[in-house]
């Protein structure tokens, strides 16, 4: 699974993993920062030691800020009543606090992690996070200041709980013919990462129209996370669009209940309407029209 969780990752959260800051005068400041991710099961009480390999790709000494966060993940909604049940940062210290790299130099960084005793069971999240604090040479500009950052996975040994429940799927109930656009919503309810893989079909009745493997993602525990795509609407009819979702060490396979799209003109709609319209006008009129006939006469 490391494999392609570091796929899915570098994919979800690029913006996260490898920030550049630029400089003035034609010059441009950048660190790399590997691996991306780090994973790694310990046990409640035990402790560890990752390594990460940060470089200046500049000619400018660089004078890093580190420090360890927590891992709020920008396309995701996240539980906050459970936020701490799965957050690391405090596991986390840095052997070697704010340093100096010289121009091209690569540096070793040690990360040292204590699990705590009462660490409950499945995955534990944090980022670290390296930021330049270089003041600008006399020639320059003040540099921007951004960072790198890698993302840490611990797993805790336990009763890990793989679950994965699809909450619903979104789309028009009548489209016309052009881009369709679908989405649909799962919730992580277990206690540990999943590497979900969707895959999206649509009938016309018996006969598969489209089918498209969604690209890998990554959904942490307690949060619900969107998921985006879309169907070149050709002919005109009624489709049938569902989900698949496969997840977990052992493949679990989870649906979606299915939605129904009607494919049509884009006037179809403005004239079942306005014939609804008329119908409901009609029957207002003949009832008033019987009404007035059956009514009693008055004699004065």
């Amino acid at each position: 699974m490391s494999k392609h969780l570091l796929i899915a990752l570098l994919v979800s959260w690029g913006g996260l993993l490898l920030l550049s800051f630029t400089a003035s005068a034609q010059s441009q400041t950048t660190l790399s920062l590997a691996p991306a991710i780090t994973e790694i099961a310990l046990q409640p009480a035990q402790s560890a030691q990752a390594t990460l390999r940060l470089t200046n790709q500049t000619d400018d000494q660089l004078v890093i800020s580190t420090s360890s966060q927590s891992l709020i993940p920008d396309d995701m909604v996240i539980d906050s009543s459970k936020r701490t049940q799965y957050d690391a940062a405090e596991w986390i210290s840095l052997v070697q606090g704010d340093y100096i790299l010289d121009p091209f130099e690569t540096r070793e960084v040690k990360v040292d992690i204590v699990v705590p005793d009462n660490a409950g069971p499945g995955g534990h999240y944090a980022t670290i996070r390296f930021k330049p604090v270089t003041p600008p040479a006399a020639d320059q500009q003040i540099k921007v200041e951004s960072e790198v950052a890698a993302l840490l996975f611990i797993n805790v040994a336990g009763d890990i709980q793989e679950n994965i429940e699809f909450l619903d799927i979104d789309t028009p109930a009548y489209a016309t013919r052009g881009l369709l656009p679908i989405s649909f919503r799962l919730a992580n309810i277990g206690n540990t990462h999943s590497l979900v893989k969707n895959t999206l079909t649509i009938k016309k009745g018996d006969s598969v129209v489209y089918e498209e493997d969604i690209k890998p993602q990554i959904v942490l525990p307690n949060t619900i996370r969107t998921f985006e795509s879309g169907w070149e609407a050709a002919g005109f009819g009624s489709y049938s669009v569902q989900v698949v979702t496969q997840f977990g060490s052992d493949n679990s396979v989870v649906s979606s209940s299915g939605a129904t799209v009607f494919i049509g003109p884009p006037l179809l709609p403005l004239a079942i309407g306005s014939v609804v319209v008329i119908v409901l006008v009609s029957i207002i009129v003949t009832k008033r029209t019987l009404s007035s006939k059956h009514r009693p006469k008055t004699t004065t």
